[in-house]
C-alpha cells in the first residue's frame, strides 16, 4: 500500500510541475551548484515533468491555440535540455572506491622490495 501512496504522490507532483512550466523555466536558468546538489530521483521527476510539458506546449501549437508562446516552449526545452545534461554527467561519472589499506608486498624478504 505504501508503494502506491508513493506513486499517487510522484504522479500529482510529475502533474503539477508540468502544469506550472515557469518553474521548469527557472531551474533551467538557475546555478550549476543548485542543479549539482538536487537529488538524482528529483532530477528524474524534473525530467519527466519538462517533456510533459513540452508534449503540452506542442499541442497547443498544433491546434494554434491563443495561449502557445515561442519562448516558452523554447525555454522549456533548454531546461530539459539542462536537465538531462545533469543527469548524464552524473552518470558518467564513476563510483568512488574506497581505498584499501596499506599492507606490505607479499615479495618483500626482510625489508627488500623487488624492483
Amino acid at each position: 500500500m505504501q508503494s502506491s501512496q508513493q506513486s499517487t504522490h510522484r504522479l500529482r507532483r510529475l502533474f503539477a510541475i508540468a502544469r506550472r512550466p515557469s518553474s521548469l523555466i527557472a531551474i533551467g536558468h538557475s546555478a550549476r551548484d543548485q542543479l549539482e546538489s538536487m537529488p538524482l530521483d528529483e532530477l528524474r521527476l524534473l525530467r519527466e515533468a519538462a517533456e510533459l510539458a513540452l508534449k503540452q506546449e506542442r499541442a497547443r501549437s498544433a491546434m494554434r491555440h491563443w495561449s502557445y508562446d515561442v519562448n516558452r516552449h523554447i525555454a522549456i526545452k533548454a531546461a530539459r535540455d539542462r536537465i538531462a545534461a545533469e543527469i548524464g554527467t552524473r552518470a558518467a561519472r564513476p563510483a568512488v572506491k574506497a581505498k584499501k589499506p596499506r599492507t606490505s608486498p607479499r615479495l618483500a624478504i626482510g625489508g627488500l622490495r623487488p624492483n
